[in-house]
């Protein structure tokens, strides 16, 4: 049986791809064993450190305690730049990894970022600023999916994802229904995003796909050549979509990923 361990995107909790996997279940022909830390950097003994250190940690130790043998490794978004991280590190965990549309700073844009971290301005290249001012909390009548289907982050979600969304991202406190990923959790993830990935260039031994959407406003050609230059093991492809596919298309995500894994065998 193959494990995959998958890492998710900052804000959304595991729970909220299940629609993803089911869909990964259906289309990879040999049996998988999917595991996924529910939310990263919500645990005190790994707090939110410059460039994610401790949320690879945090996802080495998982795998560690969780899988009994190397997993393909797949992450979206943050979850993507920690998988790819932590192949780096620790590689014989690791029989395989993809990256969905991770925040690639590399090239000048590292330093570049770099200088914004020291100055205090990362609010301002990053969904940061908008995460503070997001509505956490709605009364117990109040339809949530209806909500977020209204906004222009989630406007085109496969519907079912917004439900699995709003399953695993809110809890009833009270007499109100509110977001569980704690924001300033969230924000210091956006704060901290790493701009030292060319110091693992050649680290990733395994095979890897760097998937992106097509409609993508992060992982931009001009950090994605470089990316690829310094990390040969990888390949690349596209998925229709823009930065939150896997939401959007989780069916194509999944035909493509199951593509790739098949080919390993």
């Amino acid at each position: 049986m193959t494990t995959i361990n998958f890492a998710h995107a900052n804000g959304f909790p595991a729970p909220s791809y299940q629609t993803f996997f089911s869909a990964l279940n259906e289309h990879i022909t040999s049996p998988i064993n999917i595991i996924a830390k529910h939310q990263y950097a919500h645990d005190p003994q790994y707090p939110i450190v410059n460039n994610w250190e401790h949320q690879v940690s945090e996802l080495i130790d998982y795998i560690k305690l969780t899988a009994s043998e190397p997993v393909i490794g797949i992450g979206h978004s943050f979850g993507a730049v920690i998988t790819y991280l932590a192949a780096c590190r620790d590689p014989e965990l690791f029989k395989a990894v993809v990256l969905c549309d991770p925040p690639l700073i590399t090239g000048i844009g590292g330093s570049m970022f770099e200088g914004l971290k020291i100055f205090g301005l990362m609010d301002h290249v990053t969904p940061a600023k908008r995460t503070k001012q997001r509505k956490q909390r709605w009364d117990l009548g109040e339809d949530i999916s209806q909500y977020f289907s209204h906004k222009s982050l989630f406007k085109n979600f496969d519907p079912q994802c917004i439900q699995d969304y709003v399953a695993s991202a809110t809890q009833i406190v009270g007499d109100v229904q509110q977001l569980t990923f704690n924001v300033d959790v969230e924000v210091g993830i956006f704060r901290t995003i790493p701009t030292n990935l060319h110091k693992y260039y050649g680290q990733c031994k395994v095979p890897g796909l760097l998937l992106t959407g097509t409609h993508t406003n992060v992982t931009l050609p001009v950090f994605v050549k470089p990316f690829i230059k310094g990390n040969p093991s990888i390949e690349q492809a596209t998925v229709s979509g823009g930065h939150l596919f896997v939401f959007e298309e989780p069916e194509l995500t999944a035909v493509q990923i199951s593509e790739f894994i098949q080919r390993l065998d």
